[in-house]
């Protein structure tokens, strides 16, 4: 019986070389042949290599990930006519009030039975362009009648001051 073996891209039967295209294996030989390789493989001593991460590749897909989601950063934006806009994270509670006050923007107030009263804004101040002038301010484009301190705002509400010169 004639045994061939595979061995680098050669196939061997007795002493006649020909390439591993020209001799069909059997499915068989090549299994075994590669387990012999495996066992091979582990008697030969290797050189220690330290243990890499494997890092998960992100895929576009909606499949989970091992991860906790960070938490998204809520916010509310506002925009003081002739100062300018900003964004503010957003905290339970806040009010219109509250989120001038986190904005920067440098304002002056009263106490009022009515709750704080919003005199002047980067300082233009109640009166300043005549009877009448003053700041007011807007929630999502809606005029609220209350004082700023009273007016609870929601994540994602957008806050308008103006400074009107005609009344409210």
């Amino acid at each position: 019986m004639l045994l061939c073996t595979l061995s680098w891209g050669l196939t061997s039967c007795g002493n006649e070389e020909k390439p591993a295209a020209e001799e069909p294996v059997a499915e068989e030989q090549l299994d075994q042949d590669e387990a012999k390789a495996k066992a091979e493989d582990k008697e030969q001593p290797q050189e220690k290599q330290e243990a890499k991460p494997v890092q998960k590749q992100q895929s576009s897909g909606s499949s989970a990930s091992s991860k906790p989601a960070q938490p998204v950063q809520q916010t509310c934006s506002i925009t003081i006519n002739g100062w300018g806009s900003r964004t503010v994270n957003y905290q339970s509670g806040d009010t219109v009030y509250s989120i001038l006050q986190r904005s920067g923007a440098p304002i002056q107030t009263e106490n009022s039975v009515y709750g704080i009263y919003i005199v002047g804004i980067n300082g233009l101040k109640e009166g300043d362009k005549g009877a009448g002038s003053g700041w007011t301010y807007t929630v999502n484009g809606e005029t609220i009648w209350a004082s700023a301190d009273k007016a609870t705002v929601n994540p994602g509400d957008s806050i308008v001051w103006s400074f009107v010169t005609n009344g409210f």
